[in-house]
């Protein structure tokens, strides 16, 4: 975050993963992924003279993931639940979110956080291609009840909720 005078700051955030580097798999898929994801925001301070600085910020986000020779299991556009053998993957999703955060940071210390909470919108789109090996199977039915149709094949439009907490080091 950079503070530009006493009520706007802005800020950025990249991130990228692959298989290779992250320690866990990716949306319940076995294989080779990639992740890109940039959310530009900019913050409105609501008490730039308190101590704990209180932010809105409005914050717009793009990812973009790729699957290539994944195995794994899916809801389809009609809700028929599979399960597959060997597929490529395309996920990208772009919104906007309006956040409520505060800055738990004295300009001195070395160290703070900032929880972050908000809501949007955002488009989602799946693919699948070059499938192998896909079954019908029966939908799971413990677990989060959402938990597989986060990877829905097909395109929508829906309500974004947004929950991050910010740790700071100061070098």
């Amino acid at each position: 975050m950079r503070k530009i005078n006493e009520r706007w700051w802005v800020g950025t955030e990249l991130a990228y993963g692959t298989s290779k580097i992250t320690p866990v798999s990716i949306d319940h898929f076995e294989g080779k992924n990639r992740i890109f994801e940039i959310k530009p925001e900019v913050f409105y301070s609501l008490a730039p003279q308190s101590r704990l600085k209180h932010f809105v910020s409005a914050e717009v986000f793009y990812l973009n993931q790729i699957g290539k020779d994944i195995s794994g299991k899916y809801y389809d556009e009609n809700d028929v639940y599979y399960s597959f053998s060997s597929a490529d993957y395309k996920r990208t999703k772009y919104g906007l979110n309006i956040n409520y955060s505060i800055l738990l940071h004295k300009e001195s210390s070395w160290f703070g956080f900032m929880p972050k909470i908000g809501f949007g919108i955002r488009q989602r789109n799946i693919s699948y291609n070059n499938m192998r090996g896909r079954e019908e199977e029966d939908a799971p039915r413990d677990g989060l009840p959402f938990d597989y149709h986060l990877n829905q094949q097909g395109s929508n439009l829906r309500f974004n909720f947004n929950v991050d907490m910010k740790f700071i080091f100061k070098f």
